[in-house]
């Protein structure tokens, strides 16, 4: 992902998010936290994720949850990145 450089505040949201994430394929967080993102059956394919997206009912909240916005942006990151081990070499 490289972070050589300031982040504009979206961006730098997005790389938070991602790190979450990274930390949650992990299991870096607490077993509450990890609840909050069930994995994907491995025959999902559908959106190339280790998470399941939850479908949304109302865009003006849940499409800016947490929730919803980790596995989706996990499943948008290159393979790369996603199969990385390393925190300090993910960012």
């Amino acid at each position: 992902m490289g972070t050589g450089k300031l982040l504009e505040k979206p961006n730098k949201r997005l790389q938070e998010i991602a790190i979450f994430m990274f930390k949650v394929k992990h299991r870096l967080l607490p077993s509450n936290v990890l609840e909050l993102f069930p994995r994907s059956p491995s025959s999902y394919t559908l959106r190339n994720s280790d998470f399941y997206v939850p479908r949304v009912r109302t865009i003006k909240y849940r499409k800016h949850s947490l929730r919803f916005l980790g596995p989706l942006m996990w499943s948008k990151l290159n393979n790369r990145d996603k199969k990385e081990t390393s925190l300090q070499r993910f960012i």
